[in-house]
């Protein structure tokens, strides 16, 4: 039963990753690159109890409006987590600095963690980025999390994130 309930929560994460790396294998004939990124920060900003949070995204490009498919995976200190597939936009403010719009679906699994709600997920998120060469950034993501009133429990959790990303 354990093994049965282990392969069905590994599912969703596995899936994300692996279309990801089909995207990003796709994606090499485009001038934009696939990139990885890299997050910690905390969970549950604004409320009590906050939490560790720990993650890592994949985006691949894709050529419709510049926009480029995104998906990850995150976890808290107290054992929830959750795999998102969604995409995302960068706009350039500078040669440098640059910010990302992008909006996901994702699953979640309580733990023990924060209850939000349902498996069914949202993710709506802002990154504001350095570009320290012309394949790293470093950044600050901010995103939240709700199941955008499917169910008629939705607390939704805000997270803020330092990130650093590797274009491959």
């Amino acid at each position: 039963m354990i093994r049965r309930l282990m392969r069905k929560r590994a599912i969703g994460p596995a899936l994300v990753v692996g279309v990801l790396l089909l995207c990003a294998a796709t994606a090499s004939a485009q001038n934009r690159r696939p990139a990885i990124q890299l997050s910690g920060g905390v969970f549950n900003v604004g409320k009590t109890p906050t939490q560790a949070e720990a993650g890592v995204e994949l985006r691949a490009p894709i050529r419709l409006w510049r926009l480029d498919f995104a998906g990850g995976v995150a976890a808290t200190e107290e054992g929830s987590y959750w795999g998102y597939l969604g995409l995302r936009r960068d706009f350039d403010a500078s040669p440098r600095l640059v910010v990302a719009l992008g909006l996901a679906v994702a699953g979640y699994e309580q733990g023990d963690g924060k209850d939000l709600g349902g498996s069914v997920q949202f993710r709506s998120s802002i990154d504001f980025g350095y570009r320290t060469t012309d394949r790293t950034r470093l950044g600050l993501t901010v995103h939240h999390l709700s199941n955008a009133g499917l169910e008629e429990f939705n607390p939704g959790s805000n997270s803020v994130l330092l990130t650093y990303s590797i274009d491959f």
